[in-house]
């Protein structure tokens, strides 16, 4: 078994141009090492001059502005730096396992699209990446908010930075290491890779049913509801009256969804 626990551990985070995995540029690259359930060291952090200016909207999020990165390294250079740390961590003797908050669907990407850019030959697979956000995803679809900033809050992990890569790498270390303690990650890399993967597609195929409206209790399999005041609830729990309200007042819901509600609700009420 290959114990994420024991074994080195990379963490990273970017913070970008935009949202957009293709087309925007990484303007920070923030990483923090874990092993035997502690960080090792200070987390480490490298701006990024991206080739183009930075969006207000994007500065708005994380603070980076044009003068900052003008003076800073291309990704040419971040990248090379990096592209050694993934392949034989900090002191140059063993690659590390990967982790990152929402990194497999938007982190990894960006990493790739930037090493394609430059013309650098390292690529991250994102079937290797762990992504603690589809645990969480998966055992608290009933928080309202699943962000990093959230989960941190609610796990009691300190996140003083929001939105600055070294200070969000950290934060889902420590993140990481509560799931594991928890047990909500396996400690077998393999494992949590294999449930990570079937996590993933479940609630793609629950998405694709019900959108945000009902998602299935992940113990009992009753239909809960995923939004609003009621959000948790399992279906046959809520008001009917909600129900109809909902029914005639929001466009969008999926057929699988007006039929589950439709159930829900008393024939005096339709």
């Amino acid at each position: 078994m290959k114990s994420i626990r024991s074994n080195l551990v990379l963490v990273f985070d970017t913070e970008t141009t935009g949202v957009d995995v293709n087309e925007d540029r990484i303007v920070q690259l923030g990483a923090a090492y874990y092993q035997d359930g502690g960080r090792l060291g200070p987390p480490r952090s490298m701006l990024v001059n991206p080739g183009m200016p930075i969006p207000s909207g994007a500065s708005k999020v994380h603070g980076i502005l044009d003068e900052h990165v003008a003076n800073e390294p291309s990704w040419q250079v971040v990248g090379d730096r990096f592209a050694h740390h993934l392949a034989k961590g900090p002191q140059g003797d063993a690659a590390p396992l990967l982790c990152g908050y929402n990194a497999v669907s938007y982190d990894t990407p960006l990493i790739n699209a930037e090493f394609d850019r430059h013309g650098q030959s390292t690529r991250i697979d994102p079937k290797q990446v762990l992504d603690p956000i589809i645990f969480v995803r998966w055992y608290y679809r009933h928080w309202p908010k699943r962000s990093l900033e959230h989960v941190a809050a609610r796990k009691g992990v300190r996140l003083t930075r929001a939105h600055s890569a070294d200070a969000d790498a950290m934060a889902t270390g420590e993140v990481l290491m509560k799931l594991l303690t928890e047990q909500l990650i396996p400690d077998d890399w393999d494992q949590a890779l294999s449930q990570q993967h079937q996590m993933t597609q479940a609630l793609e195929e629950e998405w694709l049913e019900f959108k945000h409206s009902l998602y299935r209790d992940r113990e009992t399999g009753e239909l809960t509801l995923g939004f609003g005041k009621h959000i948790g609830t399992p279906l046959a729990q809520v008001d009917p009256s909600y129900l109809n309200f909902c029914l005639n007042k929001f466009d969008g819901l999926t057929e699988a969804t007006q039929e589950a509600f439709s159930r829900a609700i008393p024939a005096a009420i339709h």
